[in-house]
């Protein structure tokens, strides 16, 4: 086996582990999120989870305000729709516990400096409050699709990289 080949053997693994360690990444935090998940089903399955329990599970699993937001949401989905069995009779908990965490955490679908700067708006008496409701859904919906956009880029990034050096390996070696 020559120099060049070799060089190109091992550059190609070197570029293929770069190229999974976004996806490994990935994979992980997605575990995580089920993890915790599975662990608000079992406490709420079992009665005895509170709000500030939700708080300490989310900070042992690595979930931001967002996620816990979202994983209660999925939940209460769950619930009301029958399709996890330990949830079905546990939908007003869900609800409370979805609205103790509106109540903690407003506007949490947005990044916590404007989530902080809505929550001192929507203090304000009058008109303002309303604006800035309507400003949270607005800003909401333009996060959501921006962070989506952002994720499929990075995933075509990294399938490109991971394409071309299978490109470069295949061109080298016939």
């Amino acid at each position: 086996m020559s120099i060049s080949v070799a060089s190109a053997v091992v550059g190609g693994l070197i570029g293929t582990v770069l190229g999974l360690i976004p996806i490994m990444k990935e994979y992980g935090e997605q575990n995580w999120k089920k993890q915790f998940r599975r662990q608000l089903t079992e406490g709420i399955a079992n009665g005895n989870l509170k709000y500030p329990d939700i708080q300490h599970i989310a900070e042992r699993w690595s979930q931001d305000r967002k996620s816990v937001l979202l994983s209660l949401r999925v939940l209460l989905s769950q619930a009301v729709s029958g399709d996890e069995d330990k949830l079905r009779e546990h939908s007003d908990a869900l609800r409370q516990l979805l609205h103790e965490h509106e109540q903690a955490e407003p506007f949490a679908e947005l990044p916590e400096n404007v989530s902080l700067q809505l929550s001192a708006l929507s203090s304000a008496e009058g008109n303002i409050s309303t604006q800035a409701a309507q400003l949270a859904n607005s800003l909401s919906e333009l996060y959501a699709s921006h962070h989506k956009k952002l994720r499929i880029q990075t995933m075509l990034a990294v399938w490109s990289v991971v394409f071309g050096i299978a490109g470069i390996i295949v061109g080298i070696v016939l």
